[in-house]
């Protein structure tokens, strides 16, 4: 899996909750805990996402 810049994963959120409103809400929040968790990892094993 290859790291997609965070800009582009807030415009596909962006894009999702436009498209989809509310019905779109449970990806949304799913594609800001994955972000979320990439990051976390990333700090913790001092290492950049790939």
């Amino acid at each position: 899996m290859t790291h997609q810049p965070q800009s582009n994963n807030l415009d596909q959120l962006v894009q999702l909750l436009a498209r989809e409103g509310f019905d779109g809400m449970a990806e949304a929040i799913t594609i800001l805990m994955n972000e979320a968790m990439k990051l976390e990892r990333a700090e913790v094993l001092q290492a950049r996402p790939n």
